[in-house]
């Protein structure tokens, strides 16, 4: 039994069906630029997590939600097992993910790739949350959460979520409430999905995507 697995949740790359809120403000081409920098940035960042953790039994995943063939998929896949994502929406697919987690290791978190500010510290912090609550949530900025983690699986809290929305959070705390579920907030941080969003990357990382 593994101590930890931390997924990474990421769309497959395709232009035209990524970061599509900030295509009418920078084009589909450099939607998909950002997606893939994003996405290595993500992987990165929980590679060097695990990798700095070497005497604790870890692993990374990446979970995508459609399979194919890409250079950058493909590159990550040299280092890192790529798995699919299974259900109906993106709850029953992280409730899915962490079910699958949570047979082969005692506390599991998932992570978005649409947040770059994310940092190894927080995901230090979310695990150690996880040793007296069976879930953590880092929340976003815009309404949503950007690491839910579980040491315990209550499917209740991914079902009927509006997905998308600015009410993500606020209905997922109900869940938890209504499911005597013992869980901690933090955070919040904040994603990309807007072109307000990009603009603060480039500010706050000004050399990115090399950051």
């Amino acid at each position: 039994m593994l101590d930890f697995i931390v997924i990474q949740f990421a769309k497959y790359p395709q232009l035209g069906k990524v970061k599509t809120r900030l295509a009418p403000d920078i084009g589909d081409a450099n939607c998909l630029k950002l997606h893939y920098e994003l996405m290595q940035h993500t992987h990165d960042t929980l590679a060097d997590f695990v990798n700095a953790r070497s005497d604790i039994n870890g692993l990374a995943v990446l979970f995508l939600d459609q399979l194919g063939q890409d250079e950058v998929v493909s590159n990550i896949a040299g280092v890192t097992p790529i798995l699919l994502q299974r259900g109906e929406d993106l709850g029953e697919k992280m409730a899915n993910a962490l079910a699958w987690g949570l047979k082969r290791a005692n506390r599991v978190c998932i992570v978005g790739s649409d947040c770059p500010v994310l940092t190894e510290a927080e995901l230090s912090q979310a695990f150690a949350v996880l040793s007296d609550n069976d879930n953590v949530f880092i929340t976003a900025e815009d309404g949503g959460y950007v690491l839910v983690g579980a040491s315990q699986l209550n499917r209740a809290v991914f079902a009927d979520v509006p997905w998308g929305s600015g009410q993500v959070m606020e209905v997922t705390l109900k869940r938890l409430s209504e499911n005597h579920v013992k869980s901690e907030i933090l955070g919040p941080l904040w994603d990309v999905d807007r072109i307000e969003d990009y603009q603060r990357l480039l500010s706050v990382m000004s050399n990115w995507p090399s950051h």
